[in-house]
């Protein structure tokens, strides 16, 4: 391998690609953005298992999914949670 990504202490439960890195993340909760020019790592801790991420279309921002029933929407750049949405629940 070129590259092992050895930080996560559970599933991966998704990865996307950027022009200058990768977007993975975990059912551990995290997040995690790797910046492979510069060699960083930055982490965003959602507190909650991560089931999907997504890039927003203008790159500045993504989509997390997470298994309790939310949305999350986070800058890139800095980790703050920008929106969270909550879908319908059952009772």
């Amino acid at each position: 391998p070129i590259q092992t990504l050895s930080d996560f202490k559970d599933a991966v439960t998704s990865v996307i690609t950027t022009e200058n890195g990768i977007i993975a993340s975990s059912v551990d909760g995290y997040v995690r953005v790797y910046d492979l020019r510069s060699g960083r790592l930055h982490s965003d801790d959602l507190k909650d298992p991560v089931t999907c991420v997504r890039l927003t279309e203008d790159g500045k921002a993504y989509l997390a999914t997470c298994l309790q029933g939310t949305i999350r929407l986070v800058d890139l750049k800095s980790g703050q949670l920008l929106k969270e949405y909550v879908g319908h629940k059952h009772s």
